[in-house]
């Protein structure tokens, strides 16, 4: 696949993607030096620096995997149900029967509404408004990274008819919607600038 890159405009502190997969954040960052166990605490004593295999937290995974089915799927639900726009995306991406760009626009339309009082989106909610966008902007490059050119572009053109809408009915004195709407647009326009030629998604876009 072709490896030319561009860079996440949502993401500002995201470095360019390309078609080897996004940087590793993990790459170069500190060790931290604070919150180290004390003994006097009750807690033992590292060895050489580390902590002793029975004194490591569980991760997620390994907790989540000693659930039975009812727990996990409880657990799920109360943070679905506390979070509208993780309900929206668990709903959407269990469906087989909704495409990626449905599946975007209706993540981003969904985060605008929750973000909305009375019909308009105060400035102070922008953030929470365009969170659909930002994790829509996600999947866009997944799907690129996977080589699924037609459902990343329709993912970009599903966030921008939202977001554009959007600005009708909210305080952008920030110019942060506008900004993800420049920045989608110039992702969008290299997306297909990158797309090789002969791949078969080409007849479905252009």
């Amino acid at each position: 696949m072709n490896s030319k890159s561009f860079a996440d405009p949502l993401n500002k502190n995201d470095k360019n993607i390309t078609a080897d997969g996004p940087p590793n954040p993990a790459d170069g960052s500190p060790n931290p030096v604070d919150g180290q166990p004390n003994p006097a605490d009750g807690q033992s004593k590292p060895v050489n620096g580390q902590l002793s295999p029975a004194d490591e937290k569980p991760s997620l995974a390994d907790a989540l995997e000693r659930l039975d089915k009812p727990a996990l799927i409880s657990i799920i639900l109360q943070y679905a149900n506390q979070h509208r726009p993780m309900k929206d995306m668990l709903l959407l991406q269990l469906s087989e029967r909704i495409s990626a760009a449905d599946y975007a626009g209706r993540l981003v339309k969904a985060s605008i509404q929750n973000a909305a009082k009375r019909g308009f989106v105060e400035a102070a909610c922008v953030g929470d408004a365009i969170e659909g966008a930002r994790i829509a902007g996600d999947l866009a490059a997944a799907k690129y990274r996977d080589g699924r050119f037609f459902d990343c572009a329709g993912i970009y053109a599903a966030m921008l008819g939202e977001t554009v809408a959007l600005l009708a009915y909210c305080d952008d004195s920030g110019g942060r919607v506008t900004g993800i709407i420049d920045e989608t647009m110039e992702r969008l326009e290299a997306l297909l600038a990158a797309i090789p030629p002969g791949h078969p998604d080409t007849g479905k876009i252009f």
